[in-house]
């Protein structure tokens, strides 16, 4: 016998198997056209640090790639400006102190971190916590905002 929730998850994951064709090559698209306009037109010239530009640019897109889905229109202006397609060494000291504030800056860093195989900064794992209780405490709020 199959209880309300098995039913209604069971739907659900017909309907993701059904459209997960069509879904994959839409996720896809913004990440290739990043790759293929800076990955390739511009890391051919330019390296970072003891990495090739293309190698700076992959981790720096996959964790833009993966938080962009529900939040486009706050993590646009993040990702050109938090580090994602250029080391924040390359801004002034205040450039770089202000841009610490935004969220994907750490998660660029601690994937980048992770995809070179270097110890991640301590730092960004507390950002990243923490702005993920803040959103998950706004989310409780919201809910029983909208319950009452």
């Amino acid at each position: 016998m199959i209880r309300g929730w098995t039913a209604v998850y069971l739907r659900e994951l017909f309907i993701l198997k059904r459209r997960l064709a069509k879904l994959i090559p839409s996720w896809s698209v913004s990440p290739l056209l990043y790759l293929i306009a800076f990955g390739y037109a511009v890391g051919r010239h330019v390296e970072v640090g003891n990495h090739s530009y293309l190698e700076f640019l992959l981790p720096g897109l996959a964790a833009m790639a993966s938080m962009t889905q529900a939040f486009s229109i706050i993590i646009t202006p993040m990702a050109f400006l938090g580090g994602t397609f250029f080391p924040l060494s390359n801004l002034p000291g205040w450039g770089q102190r202000l841009l610490e504030l935004l969220p994907l800056t750490h998660a660029a860093h601690a994937v980048r971190a992770a995809a070179f195989q270097e110890p991640a900064r301590l730092i960004d794992f507390l950002v990243l916590i923490g702005v993920g209780g803040l959103c998950f405490l706004f989310a409780i709020l919201s809910v029983n905002r909208a319950k009452a």
